[in-house]
């Protein structure tokens, strides 16, 4: 059994009063917590057989399912720090540091099972997973205290896998929790992967940390059956990211997507990037419930701050909210002194839930570990404390002496077109804009072209480069 003091084990306790509720439901199979913790302890017996020992990370190649659940409990209890890798696998070849993998061998992606089985050497763990070791020196990292390693979004660059502490977990579950309302009756249908922090601790463990009930969805099919999963299972919670939420929209707009207006649905939110007003909007509609707009980073734990929008229509949907609990954002200067409410700068985010630091890159100049981070986010905070975000500094382009921030761009291409995904870059005085058209659309480059001139007032041909994807190759980036 784990110290009282670690987070498993007061998950385990919060549990131990509900042992026949459903934990977790993954297609036809049902779990209850007891019978989910028996297998975790089965896990546990295991691990300690291998000689996983304490602080020692432990990489889990799994898709979603029970299994993968009770195998990050179980390497929290016998003091492993876990990585879940199912999410930015095409990184794998920068994982030297990782000295243990455990491969699921059943829905393990191909890529981590080529990675792992080229670089190490493996041996028999049970039905479901095989445990494979580095055959050679690692170039393995002081863990600290880091009880769980999180892959930020990698956007722009390289992603980094981030320490996350055991307090640090907990205090980011908790206002999570406290945030959004979360309770021991939800149901929650998980599409997110679990190698991504917002699926992982947003989703995953602040439902667990309720007892509530989690639906593992299968991603390929998740929008499709979304409908008959709400009625079927009473779903209450939904976490998004904005390409789903366009994608809902399309299909509902094309009558493939319809929920009774009686569903059991409280709230959806939507988290990972900036969601557009025209399609908050239109979900809002089809869902006939609040949309959350999350806000947050893995370096901070990941969630930092929540705006539930009950009104499409007011100016403060387009603020990703105010702080959680035990969370402070402030706005600085170049000189990194705090602006006043309403002044534009960079966001500095204050919070225990802090990363510790990295596993594969420097110590960046702004964080101060377990403490204070400095995002590459502009923006600023209302007199009242609610969070508007910009953009990142470099994203935004002068035309006719005014500022065009790139949201102000997706907003009018989003509004206009039917469009999955946007990628702007500014490349010196012209902007590069990558899309992804939704299916059956006709949409060629020279009408964003055109369409953006006219509405901007400039030349579109001298400040605009489009490229149209007609795969959805870029999906994953943030």
């Amino acid at each position: 059994m784990p110290a009282v003091d670690t987070f498993v084990a007061r998950l385990r306790q919060r549990h131990e009063p509900l042992p026949a509720k459903i934990a977790l439901i993954e297609g036809r199979r049902m779990v209850s917590y007891h019978q989910l913790w028996q297998q975790v302890d089965q896990y546990t017996a295991r691990l300690t057989q291998h000689g996983i020992q304490p602080r020692q990370v432990v990489a889990v190649g799994s898709a979603n399912c029970v299994e993968l659940c009770a195998m990050v409990l179980a390497l929290w209890q016998v003091r492993a720090v876990p990585f879940v890798i199912n999410y930015k696998v095409e990184h794998l070849p920068q994982l030297d540091c990782i000295p243990v993998y455990l491969v699921n061998t059943k829905n393990t992606p191909p890529a981590i099972k080529s990675y792992v089985h080229s670089h190490y050497t493996s041996e028999d763990f049970d039905d479901t997973f095989e445990l494979i070791r580095c055959c050679g020196p690692s170039t393995r990292k002081e863990m600290g205290d880091a009880a769980l390693l999180v892959t930020s979004s990698g956007s722009k660059s390289q992603p980094k896998i981030v320490k996350l502490t055991e307090s640090g977990l907990g205090q980011n579950v908790e206002g999570n929790v406290a945030a959004l309302g979360l309770r021991s009756d939800d149901v929650t249908a998980m599409a997110l992967p679990m190698g991504y922090s917002y699926g992982l601790v947003a989703q995953w463990l602040s439902h667990f940390y309720v007892g509530a009930t989690v639906v593992l969805a299968d991603a390929r099919f998740f929008l499709a059956e979304l409908p008959r999963l709400i009625e079927r299972h009473r779903i209450t919670t939904l976490f998004t990211v904005p390409p789903m939420i366009r994608q809902i929209n399309y299909f509902a707009d094309r009558g493939f997507f319809r929920l009774p207006a009686a569903h059991s649905l409280r709230f959806v939110t939507v988290g990972g990037n900036r969601l557009e007003r025209s399609s908050l909007t239109k979900a809002m509609t089809v869902f006939g419930c609040p949309l959350v707009k999350t806000y947050g980073l893995a370096e901070a734990g990941p969630r930092v701050a929540t705006n539930f929008v009950s009104e499409a229509d007011d100016w403060m949907a387009d603020s990703v909210g105010r702080p959680n609990q035990g969370v402070t954002i402030r706005v600085l200067d170049a000189k990194r002194q705090e602006l006043p409410p309403f002044k534009p700068g960079i966001i500095h985010i204050v919070s225990g839930s802090v990363t510790a630091g990295y596993v594969n890159v420097r110590k960046p100049r702004y964080l101060i570990p377990g403490r204070e981070v400095t995002t590459r986010d502009f923006g600023f905070v209302t007199d009242t404390g609610e969070v508007f975000i910009l953009g990142r500094r470099n994203e935004s382009i002068y035309l006719n002496k005014r500022r065009i921030w790139f949201q102000e761009i997706e907003n009018l291409l989003y509004g206009e077109f039917s469009l999955l995904k946007l990628s702007l870059d500014r490349q010196q005085r012209r902007v590069r804009i990558r899309a992804v058209a939704l299916a059956e659309s006709q949409l060629c480059s020279q009408r964003i072209v055109d369409y953006l001139g006219t509405q901007l007032s400039v030349d579109g041909r001298k400040v605009f480069d489009v490229e149209m994807l007609r795969t959805n190759e870029f999906l994953s980036e943030k």
